[in-house]
């Protein structure tokens, strides 16, 4: 059954320190998401922030131990997003969640079949990003995914700058599952587990397009979801 169309992005902003039976909660989360059958999770860890109590979390780089914040994102359909939600309720307390529509563009297996991508009407000049609609491009793969004998996440940034995008980000996350249902987790002693990335790019509609024709031939396995945007200000330093 091909996964497509009009979906359901769930995001969960938890302390990386929060335990639930002496487990992470963001650890429970995934589990939890991929025990239901839903079609993919990913923890993402930040750097630094404050949640709901209002303590302020960092990232340190000597300690193993430290709170920082988390995001554990799923996209799937609203029926199966509900459903989670209902199982993880013991679990959510007083933490933040959020759902929101994501358009799901491209889903696939290693031999899944191609999914054409949709377009959406273009609202700006694509020669220039301005305030106004965008369009947020949001890529699920693994970091040990390859193209052409690169980083994969490294090829899409290359050609992201080759066709004049505004720009691109980079998220590594401690654990997650996705196409293939396979848990991976970042350990202490493990440095080179396939971990999920997830790569966030914001541009016009025609912009995202052109990199989405490309994507097509790179990504054999991973999630590809688009998002209207509001874009408020983007500014760069002059040269």
């Amino acid at each position: 059954m091909k996964f497509q169309g009009e979906n359901e992005l769930l995001r969960v902003y938890v302390d990386s320190s929060k335990r639930s039976h002496g487990q992470p909660v963001y650890e429970r989360i995934v589990l939890e998401a991929h025990a239901a059958g839903c079609r993919g999770a990913t923890a993402l860890r930040g750097v630094t922030g404050f949640g709901a109590a209002g303590r302020a979390l960092h990232a340190h780089a000597l300690s193993l131990t430290e709170r920082v914040p988390v995001i554990v994102e799923m996209v799937d359909e609203p029926a199966r997003i509900g459903a989670l939600l209902t199982r993880l309720a013991p679990v959510l307390g007083d933490l933040l969640v959020t759902r929101e529509r994501a358009f799901v563009v491209r889903y696939r297996h290693r031999e899944a079949d191609d999914v054409g991508a949709p377009k959406f009407e273009a609202k700006e000049d694509p020669a220039m990003l301005t305030n106004g609609e965008g369009v947020l491009l949001r890529v699920f793969i693994g970091d040990s995914d390859r193209w052409q004998g690169q980083p994969l996440f490294e090829a899409i940034v290359r050609r992201a700058r080759e066709l004049g995008l505004a720009g691109a980000t980079v998220l590594h996350g401690p654990m997650g599952f996705g196409a293939h249902s396979r848990i991976h987790t970042a350990k202490v002693l493990q440095l080179s587990q396939d971990l999920p990335v997830v790569i966030e790019i914001v541009d016009t509609d025609d912009r995202i397009q052109q990199l989405l024709a490309t994507l097509d031939q790179m990504i054999p396995e991973g999630l590809v979801t688009l998002e209207k945007v509001r874009i408020v200000k983007y500014a760069h330093r002059e040269k």
